[in-house]
């Protein structure tokens, strides 16, 4: 916690070395290529010592006390430092791009590679926390990275692109990639709460890339003729259907009188409204084809409060001299209050060739089927419903 480094040989204290202007601990890595020791101030600087300078720097005061007293020992030096700007969460060693010896960093919104030198190789700006970040390496004694968010995503980047990724139920604080049984590629994570974890990432991507061309001069003249061919193209296609020949054609009419018919010829299951009560409506079938047109089935859909006599009829033929009539009876059963007065009929049928078709109509009622004149004195009228 002081900024005191202290060195191990076979168990035994070799010496001790103060860091200059510590304020607080931050990640420490060795380089055994260029025995180097690695770590980031509170100055947020990226800084190198080389071991050789730390045990010739050590005074003989400082192996007994632990502290090194004013003007005794060799003023310590950094081998070089470069700024980061940002907190270093881990510092690692390996190679990016398989070229050497890189020291890899990585901070609270970034990822740096540096050369041994203290020069600037790589940085890859995050749009996510990262929290922890390992090296594993691959063909070409080349390293990938594997970075862990705070989200429970694991990112691997190779050379500063993103290859892969996947998503875990829990964030760790630190992250390898080991081998155990004979399983390469095998994540190790460990959470806050101390649990360890074991997972596999799954296989390897596909890694052809799409070759995408920037700056190529746009050739408008090729655009605009592939646009007409394209529109000729979808106009064959879609086009309309002609229509039938008018003989070839279902033609429905309707007449609808003005006065209730007080005939009590309805069906039973017609007197739940008011007896009496009924508007018969007449539907006229006509068509002029060559051919006889057989099996044609109408359906009737009434307004609320409106009850069919046969809301499904089916016509045998229509006669193609004088046509086919078929009469509706409607009767009003004082349920409900109707949004209008249309009467829909549809016909369904099959033409000489074979193909399915319709024909629709649409007739209004007359309003004396759901309302009735009480008195009439020239000037008043009082209507009520039956």
């Amino acid at each position: 916690m002081d900024g005191q480094l202290s060195f191990y040989e076979r168990e035994r204290l070799a010496f001790s070395r103060f860091l200059p202007q510590f304020l607080l601990p931050g990640p420490l890595c060795y380089c055994p290529a260029f025995d180097y020791l690695i770590t980031c101030s509170s100055a947020f600087e990226v800084e190198c010592y080389k071991y050789q300078t730390l045990a010739a720097a050590q005074a003989a005061a400082e192996k007994s006390t632990g502290v090194e007293p004013a003007g005794k020992g060799k003023k310590l030096h950094t081998e070089w430092k470069w700024v980061f700007g940002e907190m270093a969460w881990d510092i690692q060693v390996g190679s990016s791009t398989g070229d050497g010896t890189d020291i890899i960093l990585l901070g609270e919104h970034s990822l740096v590679v540096l050369d041994p030198q203290g020069q600037l190789r790589l940085q890859k700006r995050f749009d996510y926390q990262p929290v922890a970040f390992a090296t594993y390496p691959v063909s070409g004694n080349r390293n990938n990275m594997l970075v862990a968010a705070a989200t429970g995503q694991m990112m691997v980047y190779s050379s500063g692109r993103l290859v892969w990724a996947a998503k875990g139920d829990i964030c760790p604080v630190a992250v390898r990639v080991a081998a155990f049984g004979g399983q390469q590629g095998l994540v190790v994570t460990l959470n806050d709460e101390g649990k360890l974890r074991l997972s596999y990432m799954g296989t390897d991507p596909a890694m052809h890339a799409v070759d995408i061309r920037h700056g190529a001069e746009v050739d408008f003249a090729a655009l605009e003729s592939e646009h007409r061919e394209v529109v000729g193209q979808i106009k064959a296609v879609g086009v309309t259907a002609p229509a039938p020949p008018a003989d070839d054609q279902l033609i429905i009419t309707a007449q609808v009188p003005q006065l209730l018919d007080r005939t009590q010829d309805l069906p039973q299951d017609m007197l739940s409204g008011s007896p009496g009560s009924v508007l018969t409506v007449q539907i006229y079938l006509r068509y002029m084809g060559s051919v006889p047109l057989t099996d044609i089935v109408l359906t009737f859909k009434a307004p609320i409060g409106i009850l069919v006599s046969q809301e499904c009829i089916t016509v045998a033929s229509v006669d193609q001299a004088e046509g086919t009539a078929i009469s509706v009876q409607l009767q009003a059963t004082g349920s409900g209050v109707p949004a209008d007065n249309v009467l829909s009929a549809v016909a369904t049928y099959a033409a000489v060739s074979g193909e399915p078709r319709t024909a629709s109509l649409q007739a209004g009622l007359s309003l004396n089927i759901w309302l009735e004149i009480l008195k009439e004195d020239g000037r008043h009228i009082d209507i009520h419903a039956p």
